[in-house]
């Protein structure tokens, strides 16, 4: 007996095994091909920054420190590694995640069934996306899977509470999802009471978290004027999973037996109601990558609930037709997307190419308020220096002292054209498009 058991769980690890191991070939081309937008390049900067100055950024910013912590350790380790590998974290995190998702999958599901369901986790857009970009939703993500997993399957009291600690220092997101687990663990029939008494110190570290972040907003560190109110823009990627949620939740004959099952339908109706409430009354707050902390309740729902979504027999052929849409439209690698016809990684390569660019020629990099530094990681892979001799930032009273330099670069449009200036400038225009300007002239 003993023996077919291990048997099993050495057949699982395998199956894990491979199935992440597909998922990073999955996602090689991205890491190979795509170029960090300008949120990626930022967390790199703070990376090779290292942790000088690192707690007066973090109380005067609104990034909790936890995941740019591992990012620069990984960083100082590596040697100022290129956009390939400094990208390994937030895969690495994204497998941990399908890891722990498949487990629960396959010993829910059996073997075929919860392969399927893993293949479903790979190929989801936003969250195949998330893992391959270089900002703390892949762990937020991964945290959240492995914070209900500790509560509920596997039952571990001291890797839940460790992973309550960690959500509340990686992003603010973690802590509206808490806020949002409180709220489903009370309609979901949980002893609340009980809970708090229990994790008391739990709360205790919420509360101040939550000061913190008041804190952070009074220095007004937290600008979200760039989040709309178009849902329109939303991904179809969000609208087929919702769907396929509401589907699982409707037919799953059991959704009344157990507080665990019906806990993992809740999160993802509080989330939605939650997010309304905050966009409406609080700030802009509907942005596609934000409903990352509800997709680990939601896989997990899904992982329950889909033999009862049509019956068993068909199950398995509506998976595939699901999973091969979501290739379909996941297929291509996020190269000039976020950066328009010239990314950043393709700008500097080009600068490479052109060779005139070296450390005898003086550069000025204006930059707008926090983005200062926010080529040099770049500038060091593609040219072993930061290029920027000066940072200035953008003022047009200090304009003339650009006239110093061969090589100006603009983070951002900033009127470019109406700059009489001899210099060749590297800008970003109103569209995001990055283009280099030579005497005037675009090159």
């Amino acid at each position: 007996m003993n023996g077919l058991k291990r048997e099993g769980i050495v057949q699982k690890t395998i199956i894990c095994l491979l199935l992440a191991i597909y998922f990073f070939i999955d996602r090689r081309p991205v890491l190979i091909e795509g170029g960090l937008s300008m949120d990626e390049l930022l967390s790199w900067t703070y990376a090779v920054n290292g942790f000088e100055s690192f707690f007066d950024r973090w109380l005067n910013s609104s990034h909790q420190p936890m995941f740019y912590i591992i990012l620069t350790i990984w960083n100082k380790v590596l040697g100022n590694p290129n956009d390939y590998w400094i990208r390994l974290v937030p895969l690495g995190f994204a497998l941990i995640a399908l890891v722990l998702y498949s487990l629960f999958s396959i010993r829910k599901n059996g073997l075929f069934l919860g392969i399927l369901l893993s293949l479903f986790f790979i190929f989801e857009p936003l969250t195949s996306g998330l893992s391959v970009f270089l900002r703390p939703y892949s762990m937020i993500f991964c945290l959240i899977m492995a914070n209900l997993l500790f509560l509920t399957e596997f039952k571990n009291k001291k890797l839940f509470e460790l992973s309550v600690v960690l959500l509340l220092f990686t992003h603010t997101l973690g802590l509206i999802y808490l806020c949002i687990l409180f709220v489903s663990l009370l309609i979901s029939g949980f002893d609340i009471k009980g809970m708090i008494k229990e994790y008391y110190y739990l709360v205790i570290l919420s509360l101040l978290t939550i000061a913190l972040v008041l804190y952070q907003g009074s220095q007004e560190a937290v600008n979200l004027n760039w989040v709309g109110r178009d849902f329109s823009s939303f991904h179809l990627n969000l609208n087929i999973f919702w769907f396929f949620l509401a589907c699982s939740g409707f037919l799953y004959k059991s959704i009344k037996k157990k507080g665990e099952e019906r806990l993992f339908f809740v999160i993802p109706l509080v989330g939605i109601c939650v997010f309304f409430i905050i966009d409406f009354f609080v700030m802009p707050f509907f942005v596609g990558r934000h409903f990352i902390i509800l997709y680990p309740a939601g896989f997990l729902f899904i992982s329950l609930g889909v033999k009862e979504l049509i019956g068993f027999k068909y199950t398995p052929v509506l998976m595939m037709i699901i999973i091969l849409f979501f290739k379909a439209v996941n297929g291509k690698p996020r190269t000039e997307v976020e950066q328009g016809e010239l990314n950043y990684k393709t700008l500097f390569l080009k600068l490479k190419e052109s060779e005139e660019i070296s450390s005898s020629k003086r550069t000025l990099c204006l930059y707008n308020k926090s983005y200062k530094g926010l080529l040099k990681p770049y500038s060091i892979m593609y040219f072993g220096f930061d290029f920027c001799h000066t940072h200035l930032e953008v003022d047009t009273d200090n304009l003339k002292e650009a006239e110093n330099y061969e090589y100006i670069a603009l983070l951002d449009y900033d009127n470019v054209k109406n700059l009489k200036l001899s210099s060749n400038i590297i800008f970003r225009d109103e569209k995001g498009y990055l283009k280099i300007f030579k005497n005037d002239k675009l090159k």
